[in-house]
């Protein structure tokens, strides 16, 4: 396997190293944020552990948060994790060596994939320029070849988690394995972690795509119709009125969903059903969701916060709000998933960040 970094980093104080967009779960600062229920169910293992483990996890970041950072001095806000990282086609290793307390402004260079994800590129060679006392070449130079290995994990399909370095901290070897076994659980198929939100993907979603790109190509002709498509939706069980379908068709237009690039235009068209359920019931569905993910015809992702709540928000995703049939299809396997429960389901549009729009389209 390639060990990435480790040549370009040489002679440097403080080098990029940036996160991996597949490793975020097991980030030692996102994964201390986990309820320890949906962990537990996550992986098959003892509550206990779990609620233990990710306790001793966000006490030790504080205490990091609380020191120097050690390349400039300054106060530490936050806690980064120091990863070997390896990759080998599509196959990943990370390594935990250790714990980084960094600076707002050491953070954003460490980490170079959020400077760039931010635009923030400019602001991370000047620091990397002032900290490690090199020329502005070297620094750019640096910063290319760091960014270069790191899109080379953008191919990884499958990591392996080892978090050794927590153990240097104090930590017990049975609290060390639990969290490594969540981690790896969370940076690999069918769980993602983003932000602060968990998400299951759906195996189906290409072909998903491909029948949403045919309804905005009858979106975008004028074929598609708001009162044939609200007769489908009571045929299939789901509540609706035409009124609702046609506001949104034209608020799609309004938008120019039609003008914009293919991918953006089929995230317009994403819609979920929306569920606040118990956080115990909650840790449940997630793993029976996710069990059935590659094979699901209707499941594009299933997203929902990261830590503890209560009740706990499930948003199921379907690839499009005019596919009345897929999403009759997800109402139904919730309720046999969900015997019993008094489910108050709205089936919404979705919006950027995670977030969906107030009004509903379809009821259950």
């Amino acid at each position: 396997m390639h060990r990435l970094y480790e040549e370009a980093c040489q002679g440097l104080r403080l080098c990029p190293r940036p996160l991996p967009p597949g490793l975020r779960g097991a980030e030692p600062s996102i994964l201390a944020r986990v309820d320890p229920l949906l962990a537990s169910s996550i992986t098959g293992g003892e509550p206990a552990l779990y609620y233990e483990g990710l306790w001793l996890l966000q006490g030790l970041l504080r205490r990091l948060r609380g020191r120097e950072c050690p390349y400039c001095g300054r106060p530490a806000l936050h806690a980064a994790g120091a990863w070997s990282i390896s990759v080998e086609g599509v196959e990943g290793k990370a390594i935990l060596e250790g714990l980084v307390p960094l600076c707002g402004s050491c953070l954003l260079t460490y980490r170079l994939d959020e400077a760039f994800s931010r635009g923030l590129l400019r602001e991370a060679v000047r620091h990397l320029v002032v900290v490690n006392w090199v020329p502005e070449d070297v620094a750019l130079a640096v910063v290319d070849r760091v960014l270069g290995e790191w899109k080379e994990t953008l191919r990884v399909r499958r990591w392996s988690i080892e978090m050794p370095g927590l153990l240097d901290y104090g930590m017990d070897r049975d609290h060390v394995g639990v969290l490594e076994e969540l981690a790896e659980r969370l940076v690999n198929p069918p769980y993602l972690v983003e932000d602060e939100w968990l998400l299951v993907l759906g195996g189906d979603a290409e072909a998903q795509r491909a029948r949403a790109a045919e309804a905005l190509e009858a979106l975008c002709e004028g074929r598609l119709g708001a009162a044939a498509l609200a007769a489908k939706a009571a045929e299939l069980g789901l509540s609706t009125e035409p009124k609702r379908i046609k506001m949104y068709v034209e608020s799609l237009i309004a938008r120019d969903v039609c003008r914009k690039p293919l991918y953006k235009a089929l995230e317009m068209l994403e819609g979920a059903w929306l569920l606040m359920v118990p956080r115990r019931l909650r840790a449940w569905l997630v793993v029976a969701l996710a069990e059935e993910a590659e094979k699901s015809p209707w499941l594009l992702r299933l997203e929902t916060p990261l830590g503890p709540r209560e009740p706990a928000p499930v948003a199921i995703y379907t690839a499009s709000v005019f596919d009345v049939a897929g999403i009759a299809e997800a109402a139904r396997r919730l309720h046999e998933l969900l015997p019993g429960q008094p489910l108050a389901m709205a089936y919404k549009p979705g919006l950027p960040g995670h977030r969906l729009a107030n009004h509903l389209l379809y009821s259950y």
